[in-house]
């Protein structure tokens, strides 16, 4: 006579109790058997199998031989074998059919649980990954992290080999049984230490899976040092990098045939993940590299001067220089023409620099050096420049061109104290070299017209502002596709009778008497008059988010289609990212402006509610120039895709630009290949 039905049902609820705790799985599977044969059958042993690779390993067992019969129960889940439950009943005993029912209920249960594990394990695997890659500090931390998540998940060795151009594979970061590595000659070429795991991924760009340490004759060259290590098994994974097969990711196991297909599937998800990390890590820290570079000549920008500055030290001197006919250049042999001319003054600027000299790029054609000491070692310089650049530069094709270079000096701390005050002093040397017609100027106090002209601009200015002569001018913003406008930023400019004066002229005076969040809630008074069905896009400084005015001014403007630009530094002080969300909610668009410039941009695209960003226009500016700054711009607009941001693309000025950004999927552009900013009515309503 068989169990009562109480009975089953009462080892079935206790085996999904046993099975579905958050016990570790070998405590479950034990304890499973515990409750099989403490059950109401005649059940005296039990043997657990479970898959591993091609075969079956014995995870859990209970009782001692006995001679009765075998009960097999397969265990299976998703269409595949996960393993087989093996019960040996008392001599001379049988199970009822409705007690194998039972039993097999409960062999279900298992293979369920069994399943969910792997799921959970998968699951977690990945998870973990994805957090190594979004908190890793860089490549070598990423990898390092990688290979000790694989350590933790219960594998012998995991290490990452980079793939040379010679044929070795290098060892870049392991975790677990490393002295495995040392001295360890492995290649990705058809020698024989490329025949192993490692080698066959790189050359195929597919998982390799090395079931047998001890029988596959293809690992001779390692096997003694394996077994040594108390290896079994291995795999290698191919790491695609930048659309090529970078590296491999590679592990070992202590049991043989350890990677059955779903494994191989887990780990080759990891590594498609990890090169994905990677591909962002180098995109990222090229927009590190361009933020604080010029793309052209690879100086560092005054960005990077800016930083530097902070540091110095005693007695330095900083020399605007400005090469005075690149308009000549372009004129008699193109714009190639100009770059090389820029690039070859960079190299033989850099060759004059004393030893703790820097040399650094603005735009255009100038260029800023910071020298250490005082006015002799300045002299020095310029002695040097003006009998470098008596050489004609050679610019390629049977051209060459004798540079004429002017040159501005202030001294520090001799003339100002702050990097903002020094570099107006070096202007107003460089502006009385060009005026005398000389190579070389220091400041000196008499040249004051800089300040009288500020404290002139300033005071028309304020009067601008009460009488309305400032106007708002606009730039389209285009669709690529077909050159038609999209939006339209909106800018500010000043009408002084028949005179439009520069917003380089007025905007800096305007930030350093702390007029610009006057003027941008005059543009907000102004576009509430104005009606369009095109988006506007209007700049916010870091002054105007915070400004108490901010919110009453743009009330008027609920419901409109306007987007609020911002660049990073406007998000810099406390208070700020909360301003933006509430901007947000109010229903206005936020745009990330000059996306790029800071390496915190990134961070700020995913924490913060942007519908749009804008590349800075260095990026646009190296197309067909710099193959990293075409890189950047490729990696830029394929996270904005990731992100579901939209993306324009600042400074387009030539027709080769514009065809390269809609090759590569560019669908929002402005720059003065479209227009020049013009009156905004004009522009509204052409």
């Amino acid at each position: 006579m068989g169990a009562t039905v109480p009975q089953r049902k009462a080892l079935v609820l206790k085996a999904s109790r046993i099975l579905l705790s958050e016990k570790p799985l070998p405590e479950r599977l034990q304890a499973f058997l515990e409750a099989l044969l403490e059950g109401p059958f005649p059940i005296r042993s039990g043997k657990l199998y479970l898959r591993k690779g091609e075969g079956l390993r014995l995870v859990a067992q209970l009782g001692g031989e006995v001679g009765g019969e075998e009960v097999a129960l397969s265990l299976e889940g998703g269409g595949r074998a996960l393993g087989r439950l093996s019960l040996r009943l008392a001599p001379g005993a049988s199970l009822a059919p409705e007690d194998r029912l039972a039993l097999e209920e409960a062999a279900g249960i298992l293979a369920l649980a069994l399943r969910r594990e792997r799921a959970e394990r998968a699951e977690r695997v990945l998870r973990r990954a994805g957090e190594c890659a979004t908190q890793a500090a860089g490549e070598e931390d990423l990898l390092r992290k990688v290979c000790a998540l694989l350590v933790e998940e219960g594998y012998a060795l995991a290490w990452v080999g980079e793939a040379r151009p010679t044929g070795e594979v290098v060892p870049r970061e392991a975790a677990g049984a490393v002295g495995y590595l040392e001295g360890i000659r492995v290649r990705w070429d058809e020698a024989p230490e490329g025949q192993g795991p490692t080698g066959r991924a790189l050359r195929s760009g597919r998982p390799q899976v090395l079931r047998s340490v001890e029988e596959d004759p293809r690992y001779a060259p390692w096997r003694e040092r394996a077994k040594a290590f108390g290896f079994a098994s291995s795999a290698a994974f191919p790491l695609r990098v930048e659309g090529r097969v970078w590296g491999s990711l590679n592990v070992y196991a202590p049991e043989e045939d350890a990677f059955d297909e779903e494994e191989v599937r887990l780990l080759e998800d990891l590594a498609r993940l990890t090169g994905h990390a990677l591909d962002r890590l180098r995109a990222l820290e090229r927009l590190r590299f361009l933020a604080y570079h010029d793309p052209l000549t690879g100086l560092p920008n005054r960005r990077r001067l800016e930083e530097d500055f902070r540091l110095l030290r005693g007695r330095w001197a900083l020399c605007r220089l400005d090469l005075v006919d690149l308009h000549e250049v372009n004129e008699a042999y193109g714009r190639e023409a100009v770059d090389a001319l820029l690039a070859r003054t960079s190299r033989r600027l850099q060759a004059l620099l004393p030893r703790e000299g820097r040399l650094y790029r603005l735009e255009g054609g100038e260029f800023l050096a910071l020298l250490p000491g005082g006015e002799k070692e300045a002299e020095a310089f310029g002695q040097a420049l003006g009998e470098a650049l008596e050489a004609p530069l050679d610019l390629g094709e049977g051209r060459t061109w004798r540079v004429r270079v002017r040159a501005g000096v202030a001294l520090f701390p001799d003339d100002a104290k702050t990097f903002s005050e020094l570099l107006r002093r070096a202007d107003q040397a460089l502006r009385e070299a060009k005026k005398a017609g000389k190579r070389w100027t220091f400041y000196s106090p008499g040249l004051g017209e800089a300040v009288r002209e500020r404290r002139e601009v300033l005071a028309g200015l304020e009067k601008a502002l009460a009488e309305g002569e400032l106007r708002l001018y606009g730039q389209p913003i285009v669709d690529l596709a077909t050159g038609r406008p999209t939006g339209v930023e909106v800018l500010l400019r000043w009408v002084r009778g028949e005179e439009v004066v520069p917003a380089s002229r007025f905007i800096p005076v305007a930030e350093e008497a702390g007029l610009i969040p006057e003027l941008d809630l005059y543009v907000l008074r102004a576009l509430a008059q104005t009606a369009t069905a095109l988006p506007l896009h209007v700049n916010l400084s870091p002054q105007t988010l915070l400004d108490e005015r901010l919110l009453p001014g743009l009330a008027p403007l609920k419901g409109r289609s306007l987007r609020l630009e911002l660049t990073e530094h406007a998000l810099a002080s406390p208070g700020a990212e909360a301003r933006l969300k509430e901007l947000s909610r109010m229903g206005f668009s936020v745009v990330l402006d000059d996306f790029g410039q800071g390496y915190a941009s990134l961070r700020l695209l995913v924490g913060l509610p942007f519908s749009m960003a804008k590349v800075d226009r260095g990026f646009v500016g190296g197309i067909g120039l710099d193959p990293k700054a075409e890189a950047a711009l490729k990696a830029v607009l394929a996270l904005s895709r990731e992100l579901e941001i939209a993306l324009v693309a600042e400074g387009v000025e030539r027709e080769d630009q514009w065809a390269w950004l809609r090759s590569v999927g560019y669908s929002l552009g402005q720059g003065y290949l479209w227009g020049r900013p013009a009156p905004l009515e004009e522009v509204l309503y052409p």
